[in-house]
């Protein structure tokens, strides 16, 4: 039986631990000896597949059973919701079903996981059961505060809803369509006038990127002594935005991207994470935004607005070198969801045009 969650005060919310520092570092690294590669001289990668989005506008996705989940959120008089494509064959979507309803109003966010789908929506986060894949159904809302919820990840048996103003809610997934309320995670203190914007999950250490705190990283093993280990400011603003973390040569990076001030991924030796170091950094041609990462490997795709997508080879994770980059053609695009499943193609939802597929690089 499912029972009230336990609120964590963490020594001051999520003090940082005796010895542990808060970066504040944001210099230009030095120009690499040896010359990067110009970014609009890799290979364009012209979109294989475009499928119109017809409610509201489209900003994340997630790719499971064969079909492809596309939530929308609501602008300028279109209802957000959720749309459903098959693509079994990835060349040809095909829209199964769209859901668009007070109850079914879209969201921000989503993450499907076994038969569940977790959507984060400004009521909460929904759970949806789509054990038949072109049929989600409505099984439940998990109240998250009064601002709801702005992104949710599923990881190791657990269910994380990051809710500005709350924290970080809880659930434990012994049954995914039945999630149980274990905790609610508050952020440090300057992050209640911003808000958890994104969390990545890797070795029992939650990397959060929050709007006004930064970069967080924090102890999740045992959720009753939540242990905030190091924090990395890049600027005065706090700037977390998204983030990807890996292991290479025995020291873990993280790859982290902000919006503010010059759209660029920063690569951070989080190994001792009581001491963030910046390592290396990626800039953007242009004045996109940045809006999500994806580390596969030794390839980083960056989902870049109106840039499209970077793909960025980071074997030498100090000295990211871009490998090809994705363009959808002339007309007005703004990448912003994505998703490499490890079929062989790389799909985009863009808010201007839809769910859009590439062949991976």
């Amino acid at each position: 039986m499912a029972v009230p969650p336990r609120r964590l005060h963490l020594v001051r919310p999520c003090q940082l631990l005796a010895g542990a520092t808060a970066r504040n570092d944001d210099t230009p690294t030095p120009e690499p000896s040896a010359p990067t590669t110009p970014p609009d001289s890799t290979p364009a990668l012209p979109a294989v597949a475009e499928r119109h989005i017809p409610v509201g506008m489209p900003v994340d996705l997630d790719i499971a059973q064969g079909h492809a989940y596309v939530v929308s959120v609501t602008r300028e008089g279109r209802t957000g919701g959720l749309s459903v494509f098959d693509v079994s064959h990835p060349r040809n979507p095909i829209l199964k079903t769209t859901l668009s309803r007070p109850e079914d109003d879209g969201g921000t966010s989503l993450q499907v996981q076994g038969h569940a789908l977790y959507l984060a929506n400004e009521r909460g986060t929904r759970v949806y059961d789509i054990t038949r894949p072109t049929d989600p159904r409505l099984v439940r809302t998990l109240p998250t505060g009064q601002h709801g919820t702005w992104s949710v990840l599923a990881e190791s048996g657990r269910l994380y809803s990051l809710a500005p103003g709350s924290g970080i809610h809880v659930h434990e997934l012994s049954d995914p369509l039945n999630p149980v309320p274990l905790t609610v995670i508050h952020t440090p203190e300057d992050a209640s006038q911003g808000g958890p914007e994104d969390a990545f999950i890797h070795q029992n250490r939650l990397y959060l990127s929050d709007a006004l705190a930064g970069y967080c990283v924090l102890d999740v093993t045992n959720l009753r002594d939540v242990q905030l280990l190091g924090q990395y400011r890049p600027s005065s603003y706090g700037d977390g935005y998204h983030s990807a973390v890996g292991i290479f040569e025995g020291k873990h990076i993280a790859f982290e991207a902000a919006e503010n001030p010059a759209p660029h991924v920063r690569v951070l030796d989080v190994s001792n994470p009581s001491h963030i170091v910046k390592r290396g950094e990626f800039r953007m041609p242009r004045s996109s935004t940045i809006q999500n990462l994806l580390l596969r490997g030794h390839r980083l795709h960056v989902a870049a607005q109106q840039d499209g997508v970077r793909v960025l080879d980071v074997s030498h994770p100090t000295r990211p070198q871009q490998v090809a980059h994705l363009h959808a053609g002339d007309l007005p695009q703004s990448a912003i969801g994505l998703r490499v499943p490890g079929d062989g193609h790389v799909y985009v939802v863009d808010t201007a045009r839809g769910l859009l597929v590439f062949n991976e690089p």
